[in-house]
């Protein structure tokens, strides 16, 4: 079973981090939380946070991803804006996917919060959420306007509309490649109404 990527995937080995011990120690808690009788005891942060390899491995990996987004910066410079979507599952585990929102935020314009929630509140929750751990960069929203998550006009409009009152600078929509005519319309009144 392979747990962690290859050394030179984050300079782990580079960085003095004892890759085989990291690995072990990833490796013991996904066969802990694969035996568990029922849901996982293991809180992924605390299970990393008591493990000081894997910790340091976890950390090492971030900085490798806010260090390719400050080259990306300075590479396309200030003229061009750079955002990234936070938050695939839950934008607090974005550390799983190697990302510190608050260090990332120093390079990017934005952060577009994936917020496919069915209804206004959960909408705001994750935008809010997402306000706590971005530092100074705006926020954008996506929404998924029909299934599974939306399935009616009037949700659209609530869930645009709370997000606007939150404060998000932009909303986009996904997808418009595979949402039906009758979903786009529902897009097209919300922008109406919350104008």
């Amino acid at each position: 079973m392979q747990v962690l990527g290859q050394l030179g995937d984050t300079g782990a080995a580079e960085s003095a981090i004892d890759v085989d011990a990291a690995r072990q120690q990833a490796r013991d808690g996904v066969r802990r939380a694969v035996a568990a009788d029922g849901p996982p005891d293991i809180d992924p942060g605390e299970y990393v946070d008591g493990r000081p390899d894997l910790s340091a491995y976890v950390d090492r990996r971030t900085k490798t991803l806010t260090d390719l987004y400050g080259d990306l910066r300075a590479t396309v410079g200030d003229d061009t804006e750079l955002g990234r979507y936070a938050g695939f599952l839950r934008v607090e585990d974005a550390w799983m996917h190697g990302a510190d929102l608050d260090a990332l935020s120093q390079h990017l314009d934005y952060h577009t919060v994936i917020a496919y929630e069915p209804s206004r509140e959960s909408a705001i929750e994750r935008v809010q959420t997402a306000d706590e751990l971005v530092g100074a960069a705006p926020l954008h929203a996506g929404v998924l306007p029909g299934h599974p998550e939306i399935h009616d006009q009037d949700t659209v409009v609530r869930v645009v509309d709370g997000l606007a009152s939150a404060g998000v600078d932009r909303i986009s929509f996904y997808n418009y490649g595979l949402l039906p005519e009758r979903n786009l319309n529902w897009i097209g009144e919300a922008i109406n109404r919350c104008r």
